[in-house]
């Protein structure tokens, strides 16, 4: 089935250039399906790269998304930061940039950057606060380990 699918995506590219759903799952399944199955890292980077020049918060998008598909944490970070930069008020780089650092379990920047994102963007307060709460909860328990919750029973007997 993997080239059948291949080949819609590829169709529905050709068929509407600046479609950009149908271009991000094309970019998808080149990273996530073998090459022996039609993958390809390479022709991933090229339509991101068609991406970007076509719009510009699409291409750091698709970019940020092979490189975490690719667990290339590092890269991904990077690509986000950028368009952080360049995008500074939009809330789903912030996100895309928070789950970069829950997959390699750095709390700390994921609290910090939420709180940058508090000052940048206060109508998203509620949505942030509760990101930064649960990167806190994340953090504790990598800290004390999962038997947290059992000590403070314990303290409460």
């Amino acid at each position: 089935y993997a080239r059948k699918i291949k080949k819609c995506f590829l169709n529905a590219v050709e068929l509407d250039s600046l479609n950009t759903i149908a271009r991000h799952d094309l970019i998808q399944f080149y990273v996530l399906v073998p090459r022996i199955a039609g993958g390809s890292d390479s022709k991933a980077l090229e339509h991101a790269e068609i991406l970007k020049r076509q719009n510009t918060w699409e291409g750091f998008k698709a970019f940020g998304t092979i490189y975490s598909l690719q667990k290339d944490f590092t890269k991904a970070e990077e690509e986000y930061l950028a368009a952080l930069a360049h995008y500074p008020r939009d809330i789903q780089f912030y996100n895309y940039l928070a789950s970069v650092y829950e997959k390699v379990q750095q709390y700390d920047k994921i609290i910090e950057l939420y709180t940058k994102a508090e000052q940048k963007l206060p109508e998203f307060r509620e949505e942030i606060l509760q990101k930064k709460a649960n990167a806190f909860a994340a953090l504790q328990k990598t800290q004390y380990g999962s038997d947290m919750d059992d000590n403070w029973n314990e303290d409460e007997d």
